[in-house]
């Protein structure tokens, strides 16, 4: 661990941050102290308060709506100059490639899910009770469960 350089304004815990950094922007603060410091101070682009899950590190500071429709503009001119670069980027997270994927939806469960005896009976499940009697779970679940 490296030695302290700086102090938390908030709570004064003993902090390092590289001194380009420290030159670079008017406040630090440990991550915990960040509301705090939010409520404190206006936020700005130039105010460091540390990462936390994710790769944007402007997440969380609030952007005008000048900014949001600068941002805008500049991105479909992007995707309207970079079209391959957009379909490379949307076919890394479809499909197969989503974090979330769990098979494909064959026709046989689609036909099922279309066929008006099984609407029928959603609608008799639903008026009767709401509710799986069982495993008091919601409907939706039931319904995902046996189609799948």
């Amino acid at each position: 661990m490296r030695t302290p350089n700086t102090k938390c304004e908030v709570c004064k815990k003993p902090l390092y941050r590289r001194p380009s950094n420290l030159a670079k922007y008017k406040a630090v603060c440990c991550v915990g102290c960040r509301s705090e410091l939010y409520k404190k101070r206006q936020p700005s682009p130039n105010l460091i308060l540390g990462r936390e899950k994710g790769t944007n590190h402007l997440e969380g500071i609030p952007k005008s709506q000048a900014q949001k429709n600068k941002m805008k503009k500049i991105m479909s001119k992007w995707c309207k100059e970079n079209k391959d670069k957009v379909k490379e980027r949307g076919k890394k997270i479809r499909g197969e490639n989503h974090y979330l994927w769990n098979g494909g939806v064959t026709i046989l469960n689609q036909s099922i899910r279309r066929m008006t005896e099984n609407i029928y009976w959603q609608r008799a499940v639903k008026k009767r009770d709401g509710k799986c009697l069982k495993a008091k779970k919601n409907l939706k679940h039931i319904i995902l469960f046996l189609l799948l």
